[in-house]
């Protein structure tokens, strides 16, 4: 049975049609590409756990006679439809009265919406002032009977409407308002109003090196199809990592979860970072429990390994030093190199890359140090794509290692890799794991991925 099927058939096991949900997300900006659509990712993700599953998502602009067609048709094919955008007050803003013709419900002043705007503007709020009938009454302005959905942290409240068979939840077009409505008020609602069967229990394993459809190959040749009978599986592709998530949903799928997740650890070996964290927070770790320090040496990276290790923690004591350069020349000061290093745009050897972070090492007073350089550019005429051949030293003054990589991705694709498997360096440098192993990123090694 070809791998697709197999994951189509494992879907239809573990997520029983108990309801039907869709997103429907309206705004010009989104189809102009002018935003990126994050508010999905969020209601999707958040849906999962609790036994709902996303079946449809549509984006459509902001028209009214699309966004009537667009409800009329959702209301008869889905039990639950999230609807986010187009309750602000601007004239793009078409939802309410869209809901309105379709429900024949005349648009009227919501009491609980003027007192949410009240709240939210304090004193400076006046019903009659000019202020107010211009920018704000609009929001105010919903379907008569329809029932408010809360909004603590924004101007415009949303609410919720049965038409057919769906019940549609309203919600505006600014993520943290979203967030918070769904949470608090959107998720609980339905898991109390339909037959969900929320995951009792989820793992994840982080894998890095290995892509989405190999990861899943492997798995089907080592596991056999009916172990999906009790144990949903699904994947998250990131940048250079893949999430693999077993969720069970009763108690006596305990014991297949832990052989199973024994077993894909083992598959993977020490291809799995983690069990959900990051990469970055799993350095961290690993120097925090050792009270070891860190300092970063970066060129190549592009000050990408500072700010991942500083974006997940609020305590980063561990990183003691850190410093980007674009040049040799810019390190001779403070590290009294060689001459022969100080050349602009040299390319390193081995040798001389591990000379400089010596150097470095011994100059800052850390007990590891990492660095990124980069060799030459390169081009691929083939693929029509250009990157860099780098290398990477990381370790302490009487052991250090060092990897070259290859990497042709777009400028902003590179700089996550490299980061990425910067810190992968480490990590194995600090786990006693073996650190030349191929990577689907790195041209130089992918070729012995089987």
């Amino acid at each position: 049975m070809p791998i697709y099927s197999k994951q189509i058939k494992r879907i239809m096991k573990c997520c029983k049609p108990d309801i039907r949900a869709a997103l429907l997300l309206t705004g010009n900006e989104i189809l102009s590409g002018d935003i990126i659509d994050t508010n999905s990712t969020f209601i999707a993700r958040e849906f999962l756990p609790a036994g709902i599953k996303i079946d449809r998502k549509l984006v459509i602009g902001d028209d009214l006679q699309t966004i009537v067609d667009t409800l009329k048709s959702l209301s008869k094919a889905f039990d639950v439809i999230v609807v986010n955008g187009g309750l602000g007050s601007t004239v793009d803003d078409l939802t309410a009265e869209a809901v309105s013709v379709l429900t024949n419900r005349r648009l009227v002043e919501n009491e609980a919406a003027v007192e949410n705007i009240k709240r939210r503007y304090g004193r400076s709020f006046s019903k009659d002032s000019e202020k107010y009938f211009k920018h704000l009454k609009k929001q105010a302005m919903l379907p008569e009977g329809v029932d408010i959905i809360p909004n603590p942290v924004g101007l415009a409240v949303g609410f919720k409407v049965q038409l057919n068979r769906g019940v549609f939840y309203f919600t505006p077009g600014v993520p943290r308002e979203m967030k918070t409505m769904l949470k608090e008020t959107i998720l609980p609602d339905i898991v109390s109003s339909f037959p969900v069967n929320p995951a009792l229990v989820t793992k994840k394993l982080k894998i890095i090196g290995t892509g989405e459809s190999r990861i899943q190959q492997l798995i089907d040749q080592q596991f056999p199809e009916e172990t999906w009978d009790q144990i949903e599986l699904g994947f998250r592709a990131s940048t250079a990592t893949v999430e693999v998530k077993l969720s069970i949903r009763n108690e006596s799928a305990f014991e297949a979860l832990r052989l199973t997740e024994n077993k894909i650890k083992n598959l993977f070996n020490d291809q799995v970072v983690s069990e959900g964290e990051s990469i970055q927070e799993v350095i961290i770790h690993l120097l925090s429990k050792c009270n070891s320090t860190l300092s970063v040496l970066e060129s190549s990276s592009a000050g990408q390994l500072c700010s991942l290790l500083n974006s997940v923690a609020e305590d980063t004591s561990m990183l003691k030093n850190s410093f980007f350069y674009n040049n040799p020349m810019e390190l001779k000061d403070i590290l009294e190199l060689d001459e022969c290093l100080m050349v602009p745009k040299q390319s390193f050897s081995i040798e001389q890359h591990e000379d400089l972070a010596a150097s470095y090492l011994a100059k800052t007073g850390t007990d590891y140090v990492l660095a990124t350089s980069p060799i030459e550019p390169v081009e691929e005429e083939t693929a029509g794509s250009r990157g860099k051949k780098l290398i990477v030293t990381c370790g302490t003054s009487k052991n250090l290692i060092s990897r070259e990589y290859l990497i042709t991705r777009d400028y902003e694709e590179f700089l996550v890799f490299t980061g990425v498997a910067a810190l992968d360096l480490l990590r194995r440098h600090l786990r006693n794991f073996t650190y030349d192993i191929p990577y689907y990123f790195d041209e130089l090694t992918r070729s012995r991925l089987k």
